[in-house]
């Protein structure tokens, strides 16, 4: 028999003996035991016998970036428009390519069409590859996932943009 099967004998044993104890004693008593993995089980005589225990799991909310007005965003130098920024507040991700249904639309020849997102997670934004004709590039390195920094050069083709956070 493995060790784990002589423990598990072992502690139903006793188990028995407690329940057996209990009720001819007549007391009331809870016990519970948590085994390895999510094996659960409670002894309570007070409410009639043995009885599974729900499970009390809170339901995650879905990752929010942060909504403070332009904290983060996108950077891009263009001879026509010398300061433009996109916003990335409060977007929980943004995809980046030449197709019109991006969030971020760029008319870059040498970007891939879906060429790219950043979405938030575990508190701070980072960015995918999604192209397999293209690479994504974050300070001069390749890159298929990455978290992001204030100043972070991100290249697609020949499109260079910089993240900021302002917080820094």
């Amino acid at each position: 028999m493995g060790e784990w099967a002589v423990i598990l004998l072992l502690f139903i044993a006793v188990a028995a003996v407690i329940v057996l104890v209990a009720v001819l004693v007549n007391q009331q008593v809870k016990a519970g035991v948590r085994l390895p993995g999510r094996a659960e089980f409670y002894i309570d005589t007070s409410r009639g016998g043995w009885r599974a225990e729900p499970q009390q799991r809170r339901a995650q909310p879905p990752p929010r970036p942060p909504t403070a007005k332009s904290r983060f965003y996108l950077k891009m130098k263009l001879r026509h428009r010398p300061n433009w920024t996109y916003p990335l507040d409060g977007k929980a991700m943004v995809y980046i390519g030449r197709r019109a249904d991006n969030d971020l639309r760029l008319t870059d020849p040498t970007a891939d069409i879906r060429q790219a997102v950043i979405y938030w997670e575990s508190g701070r934004y980072k960015i995918n590859n999604l192209s397999a004709r293209t690479p994504t590039r974050v300070n001069k390195r390749v890159i298929t996932k990455q978290n992001l920094g204030d100043g972070n050069t991100i290249q697609m083709g020949r499109t260079k943009l910089i993240f900021r956070d302002k917080r820094r």
